[in-house]
């Protein structure tokens, strides 16, 4: 990381074409890597105490005979709803 922060703390020189090529692209990797964390961050964890719930919820509605899946009026024609 050191390398991109000097790169892009650097004052533009537009004469030197290789420099802001490679000021370009450092830009665009922190940025990638920066929208990488935050998605990783914001994104649902699948832990597996949720997953064995909800299979667990499943069972139960099954065993109760209640509807796991709810179908439509068309569901004969084997078309899924929703």
């Amino acid at each position: 990381m050191y390398f991109e922060r000097r790169v892009l703390d650097r004052p533009d020189d537009w004469g030197d074409m290789e420099f802001m090529r490679v000021k370009r692209e450092v830009a665009l990797a922190v940025t990638g890597q920066t929208v990488r964390m935050k998605v990783a961050d914001l994104g649902q964890r699948a832990d597996g105490d949720a997953v064995v719930s909800r299979l667990m919820e499943r069972v139960a509605r099954l065993r109760r005979d209640e509807p796991v899946i709810e179908l439509g009026p068309d569901a004969a024609a084997g078309e899924p709803t929703g």
